[in-house]
């Protein structure tokens, strides 16, 4: 299972627009997750709720155990509830076949580290899809383009691996 913080899919749907990766990911037999702490995130934002309903049906919102949160929480205070709860989504279930995507590479993912939590970013996940062909080298080509456009920060060499 492959389970989203609410940043990587707010770049998915407004910085990337590649929305439709994530429908491509579900044809290809991936489960897609998010914990309702995200759900949560998302749908303070009208806009990006929208653009999230039309691809809600793909992904099981997941329980958060409230306890845990909050023991992270008191660990960690830098972090909000979507980030917790992605954590303790993956620390509850000790699963090595689930992969957790954030954007930024913050604290987030660097505690991710203290619990083995496998992680990535939403360049790896765009590099995973095209490595899995889902996405194809035009499609590659125009996400490079709207996320090198958006005010989205990242580094030019790891952007550039979209489309070598």
């Amino acid at each position: 299972m492959k389970i989203f913080d609410a940043s990587t899919l707010i770049a998915i749907f407004h910085e990337g627009k590649c929305e439709s990766v994530l429908e491509e990911s579900v044809k290809n037999g991936y489960a897609l997750g998010i914990p309702e702490t995200v759900y949560e995130e998302l749908k303070v934002n009208k806009i990006t709720f929208k653009l999230f309903s039309k691809y809600s049906d793909h992904f099981e919102v997941l329980p958060v155990n409230k306890k845990c949160i909050q023991n992270l929480k008191k660990r960690h205070p830098n972090l909000h509830d979507g980030e917790l709860g992605v954590m303790c989504h993956a620390i509850e279930e000790n699963d090595k076949n689930l992969n957790i995507y954030f954007v930024d590479d913050g604290e987030a993912r660097q505690k991710c580290e203290v619990y083995d939590i496998r992680k990535s970013g939403l360049i790896g996940y765009l590099l995973w899809n095209k490595d899995k062909e889902i996405l194809d080298n035009e499609e590659c080509k125009r996400i490079y383009k709207n996320l090198k456009e958006s005010p989205f920060r990242i580094s030019e060499k790891l952007l550039g691996r979209l489309i070598e």
